[in-house]
């Protein structure tokens, strides 16, 4: 979440019951890894659990064909074992494995380079969004990166596919397998019956004389087994991308998830992704490349600074339970989820009361509060700015517009004072200054945009747990320090609550003291790290 808030005002005269719930995404008990080789924005150490050589005992063979069936049964074995002993932990493997590894057998080798040689890099197709989606569901687990694990759903797959298809792309391998069908065999003729027939009938001569040919057993054999060679692609690792246009800047080139299986790392199908990705970008002259991972998954930041990513931006998650809320709804209508509300506040410098009203977004509101983000969300906060855009804004509308929040303010025909514009005439008298009055109060309301909320909810497959996530949340300058900021997050906090959410999530920048404050002072905590980079400052 990327927030540009300030201090608050006191709370509503309802607090919140505190309910104490365990996400699945803070205590899941699992075995933690070993090793860590994920990478790209999402980077969990996946767990694998290792599998024991099977024990094979080769069965006397009664006769040739049925010897050929065994060994390949046992060779395909084989290289399922190897599949997984090849990433096991290195504690894990046997002696054997590991003196292969230390002195670099060339089966390893040659394994290696034939994996390599059967990976392909291609755009995304529609087809391929359920099996990144699962792909996903896999590789960001709710042991490894919690955060990670609770925004990664369908959406960030048809999302990203829907608005920028032409930064998505997928690696895909091939493979070949041969099988043997054993076909039918005609039954043979009885030596009795061949003699019987010999008495009547004369034998047909061969050859002239030649002895006649007899087919060798091998060839029988073959003709008694049918070869079918079967080609499988599987789509191994994924890059899901998309572009940022800022207004006189240009645009940026987001890498926004990046993942590979366990079985394909370290042969440099990340990088190859990426470059995809950098090739697309640099036809549709991007200069400014940016990703993001988990600060401490330091083989995916040494991947995107070898691709030139080299400028960090510290950033952090903090989660906050959320319970007991919908019993005492303040403002909203559970039944629709609207709601609309105002309240009376005195401008610090002026000294005039505006009517503060909070409502749904409409239509209308999106051109200011995307103005109102330009002015707030500065090169001084370099990942809210990277990331603020007119898409952004029009998105959040058009895909969750229940928990879309705008704050308005309202004035009568405007703030100045009508007095300096008649004068202090002597001739005035109470008709002019009656007058005077009349005009005013006749005057138009003016309404303006001073405060806005994005949210969204996330819900995963398997799992009764719904997160939801505080997204965007600013106020104008001239509102902040009044107690907008968190007369928005309550609203908010309700939405949520009518939707049955059990823990909310906010990410701002990790130099954004004002926000941390803010939100640590209404229990937000469990701070998860993440690092931001960028290929120049």
């Amino acid at each position: 979440m990327n927030s540009a808030a300030s201090s608050s005002s006191p709370p509503p005269t309802k607090k919140p019951k505190s309910v104490q719930l365990q996400d699945p995404a803070e205590g899941c008990g699992s075995t933690p890894a070993t090793t860590t080789t994920t990478t790209g924005i999402a980077k969990p150490r996946v767990i694998l659990r290792h599998k024991r050589n099977r024990s094979i005992t080769r069965l006397p063979a009664a006769n040739e064909n049925a010897r050929q069936q065994q060994e390949q049964q046992e060779q395909q074995e084989q290289q399922i074992d190897n599949t997984h002993e090849d990433n096991a932990p290195l504690a894990t493997r046997t002696r054997s494995q590991q003196a292969r590894d230390s002195h670099g057998g060339s089966g390893s080798d040659d394994k290696t380079k034939k994996k390599k040689n059967s990976i392909t890099i291609r755009p995304m197709q529609l087809r391929d969004l359920a099996t990144v989606y699962q792909l996903g569901n896999q590789i960001f687990t709710a042991s490894e990166f919690p955060n990670m694990y609770r925004t990664w759903d369908d959406y960030a797959v048809a999302g990203n596919y829907e608005g920028s298809a032409e930064f998505c792309f997928v690696a895909e391998h091939t493979s070949t397998s041969t099988t043997l069908t054993k076909l039918p065999v005609a039954k043979s003729v009885s030596t009795s019956a061949l003699r019987s027939s010999s008495s009547s009938v004369s034998p047909t001569p061969v050859g002239h004389g030649k002895k006649p040919v007899r087919k060798s057993q091998s060839n029988v054999k073959e003709a008694n087994n049918k070869s079918t060679t079967t080609t499988t692609t599987t789509i191994v690792a994924f890059l899901l991308g998309e572009s940022v246009t800022k207004a006189n800047v240009g645009t940026r080139g987001y890498i926004q998830w990046v993942a590979v299986v366990p079985a394909f790392r370290r042969l440099g199908i990340a990088s190859s992704l990426i470059a995809e990705f950098v090739k697309v970008g640099q036809q549709q002259n991007i200069s400014l490349l940016l990703a993001d991972t988990p600060a401490d998954n330091e083989p995916a930041i040494e991947l995107f600074q070898k691709a030139g990513l080299s400028h960090k931006a510290d950033h952090v998650y903090l989660t906050r339970q959320l319970g007991g809320v919908v019993d005492q709804l303040n403002y909203v209508d559970e039944e629709d989820m609207s709601f609309d509300f105002s309240y009376t506040v005195t401008m610090p410098n002026t000294g005039t009361k505006q009517r503060i009203t909070i409502r749904n977004m409409e239509i209308g509101d999106l051109y200011p509060i995307y103005k109102i983000g330009e002015e707030i969300f500065t090169t001084k906060s370099v990942n809210l700015y990277n990331f603020w855009d007119e898409s952004l804004v029009v998105n959040s509308y058009l895909s969750d517009p229940e928990f879309c929040v705008v704050a308005t303010a309202t004035t009568k025909g405007g703030t100045e004072d009508t007095s300096e514009h008649h004068g202090n005439s002597g001739n005035s008298n109470n008709n002019n200054n009656n007058n005077n009055n009349n005009n005013e109060d006749h005057r138009p309301n003016v309404e303006k945009v001073v405060g806005f909320a994005f949210g969204e909810t996330i819900e995963k497959p398997r799992s009764s747990w719904k997160y939801g996530y505080l997204v965007w949340l600013g106020c104008a300058p001239d509102y902040q320090g009044m107690g907008l900021a968190k007369q928005l997050y309550h609203v908010m906090m309700e939405l949520f609550a009518v939707e049955k959410v059990r823990m909310v999530m906010i990410d701002t920048q990790q130099n954004n003291e004002g926000a941390l404050r803010f939100f640590r002072k209404l229990g937000f905590g469990h701070d998860e790290e993440h690092v931001y980079l960028c290929n120049r400052p």
